[in-house]
């Protein structure tokens, strides 16, 4: 259902987009989190417990990882999560504006205005707008990019279970043990920068 966003006064559509924008948020970094317990095994309440202590960089790079050693994915399906995982990330910047910057209507558009603050490197204070059609994009980005990682935990769980498989054929130990156990047959042919947080899109 299309909510008629042009019936609403200023204020009303303005705490309405930046609420809406981040539900999609939220549902986005549970199914993350969702991913993160699937590729690490991890049952409840340990699921909880983790992923609420990790930032969500270092999620986004759990995630590659797990991707990375997953040695039932081809070569094009990690460069395709990965390629995801890449995307949202540079997505979180826009989150972080709309979580930590001050905000309200903009007076002669149906925007919302940003009052940024840069002071990092350079000193600015930038004021971005966000139309309601620019809202409504990112609903559509969020919503595609929880469908795209729901299939990357969907790829993880069929890694884990070849894994599982592999392991009862050969005689190998598991859970814990198999940490200390790592070879060659979990270890894909997967190129990574040495030093490298980012692997390039290719």
């Amino acid at each position: 259902m299309v909510m008629p966003y042009e019936e609403l006064d200023s204020d009303t559509r303005c705490f309405t987009l930046v609420g809406q924008f981040l539900w999609h948020w939220a549902y986005l970094e549970a199914s993350i989190n969702d991913a993160i317990a699937t590729a690490l095994e991890l049952g409840h309440p340990q699921r909880y417990i983790v992923t609420k202590n990790i930032q969500f960089r270092d999620k986004i790079k759990t995630l590659k990882a797990s991707v990375a050693v997953a040695s039932s994915l081809s070569d094009e399906e990690r460069r395709m999560h990965k390629r995801t995982l890449n995307k949202i990330s540079d997505y979180a910047a826009k989150r972080n504006i709309i979580a930590h910057d001050m905000f309200g209507p903009d007076d002669d558009t149906d925007s919302v205005m940003f009052l940024r603050t840069v002071a990092s490197d350079r000193f600015e204070l930038p004021v971005d707008l966000w139309s309601t059609d620019d809202f409504v994009a990112a609903f559509t980005d969020l919503d595609n990019f929880r469908d795209q990682v729901t299939a990357l935990e969907e790829s993880l769980k069929t890694a884990n279970n070849f894994k599982r498989i592999a392991q009862a054929l050969v005689g190998k130990e598991t859970g814990i043990e198999a940490l200390f156990s790592y070879d060659s047959m979990d270890a894909p042919d997967f190129p990574v920068e040495p030093n490298s947080d980012r692997d390039p899109d290719p």
